[in-house]
């Protein structure tokens, strides 16, 4: 019987799940046509502007380089979206996060904006795609630098800790000293497109999270209004595992714990493989048989 619940409990999942989607794509089109309309609105009156025979030239440079910033911005919205829409499947191996965060924080200091990365920050070998982890970095930093308006320094720390559930992890913060979010900015910062930089595409922190879920992890924020932001990054750590030997001398196979296995795993899947019931009358039927 817990198995029949079971299962009825994923089709319905399942369905929720489908129809959570079709909404948020609704939301995406429009957020879409928004971001998009903008910059092709300055295009064209820049475009109109070019067109007048007695431009001066200083004006005419001016107008070129307006069509040339919104270009380039339109190219970076259709970037970070195709980041967005398309599946992430994380390629791990063992890196060592400090050096990566080293690497991209030497990239981001530049004139009055500097990354800090902690000294004693954990440093062994930790299972992870490094080329998502260096994207993640590169998009928490790039929000940071915004948020302070390219002046100041950013702290990155690497420490073991663990998640909400217990199980072992290695926690990344990045912190700076911008503006901050107050309470409403907060709930929606992880929400596709929204932004409070007047040049961001509001992908950065959604693309963030979907690199945090494909490695088992998760992101969480920090923030006050005036006093900064807090990001947080989670990932499983090496030692997640149960070192302790078992009754017979054999160690413990890994465990990252029913929340992040759970997310592996395709219900439809592994509904089609055990041949469950799916539907409450197919659950019905077979009690009664």
């Amino acid at each position: 019987e817990l198995e029949y619940s079971w299962a009825e409990l994923e089709h319905v999942q399942s369905e929720l799940s489908k129809k959570e989607q079709l909404a948020a794509v609704g939301e995406l089109a429009a957020a879409i046509a928004h971001e998009v309309r903008n910059p092709l609105a300055i295009i064209k009156n820049a475009v109109s502007g070019l067109r007048r025979p007695s431009l001066a030239p200083d004006d005419q440079a001016t107008l070129y380089e307006i069509v040339e910033e919104e270009s380039e911005r339109l190219n970076q919205l259709v970037a970070q979206l195709l980041r967005f829409a398309r599946p992430i499947e994380a390629a791990r191996r063992p890196a060592n996060l400090k050096d990566i965060c080293l690497a991209v924080g030497e990239r981001f200091s530049v004139d009055d904006f500097s990354v800090e990365v902690q000294e004693s920050a954990y440093a062994k070998p930790v299972s992870v795609d490094p080329g998502l982890f260096e994207l993640a970095l590169e998009n928490l930093l790039e929000n940071a630098r915004q948020a302070m308006d390219e002046r100041g320094r950013v702290f990155v720390e690497i420490d073991k800790g663990q998640f909400s559930d217990g199980q072992a992890a290695i926690v990344i913060q990045v912190m700076d000293s911008g503006r901050g979010m107050d309470r409403s900015e907060l709930t929606k910062a992880l929400h596709p497109f929204f932004t409070t930089q007047p040049r961001g595409t509001g992908l950065g922190l959604p693309i963030v999270q979907k690199i945090a879920d494909a490695h088992g992890g998760d992101l969480e924020l920090s923030s006050e209004f005036g006093q900064g932001t807090v990001v947080t990054l989670r990932v499983p750590a090496p030692d997640a595992m149960d070192d302790r030997p078992s009754a017979k001398g054999v160690r413990r196979s890994p465990s990252y714990g029913p929340r992040r296995r759970m997310r592996s795993t395709s219900p439809a899947t592994e509904v089609g493989k055990t041949n469950l019931p799916v539907t409450e009358s197919e659950v019905r039927n077979q009690k009664s048989e």
